[in-house]
């Protein structure tokens, strides 16, 4: 199958931020957004869950892409339809695709919604959160609506387009 073509300028430079926390496989990964480096997520972890927000036609492509790229791995597919925001709607179909014990999750959403899905998993207490593109977009994404636990420090990364990493304490 043919890589569907990124519009989202996306690249890679969050997977140095990433090594900073690896210091083996993990369990499990949640990620928001799929593409190319889920692969590197699924060589780092035993089992990957990508959840696809699709809010515009060409991310349906991603969604099959990575999923024929990591057919034969433990990975899982969860593909949600919605339109570009957040609400209980849309919670109510994460929560219904959502799995318990996951070690970390990786926000890079196809959607504008990334800082809602960051306090997402701040509600369910997943050990390591990334988020990446947090050195733009803060009006887009909505990075001003993330309101960070007291049991969590954050790391920040500004080479490329930003990373940010959340650990729990």
């Amino acid at each position: 199958m043919k890589e569907p073509k990124d519009t989202g300028g996306g690249n890679n430079d969050w997977v140095e931020p990433f090594k900073t926390i690896v210091k083996d496989k993990f369990n499990k990964i949640l990620e928001f957004g799929c593409g190319t480096n889920s692969t590197y997520l699924m060589d780092n972890c035993h089992k990957l869950h990508s959840i696809e927000i699709v809010v515009r036609d060409d991310q349906q492509g991603w969604a099959k892409y990575v999923e024929e790229l990591l057919k034969d791995k433990n990975h899982k597919m969860s593909v949600i339809t919605h339109e570009d925001q957040y609400d209980k709607k849309l919670e109510t179909k994460i929560n219904k695709v959502f799995e318990k014990d996951y070690d970390v999750a990786f926000v890079d959403s196809g959607s504008h919604c990334r800082a809602e899905l960051v306090n997402y998993c701040f509600k369910h207490k997943i050990p390591y959160i990334l988020a990446h593109d947090t050195s733009h977009g803060f009006v887009e994404y909505g990075w001003d609506k993330i309101v960070v636990p007291e049991d969590y420090e954050v790391k920040e990364y500004s080479q490329g387009q930003g990373t940010k990493i959340w650990i729990k304490k």
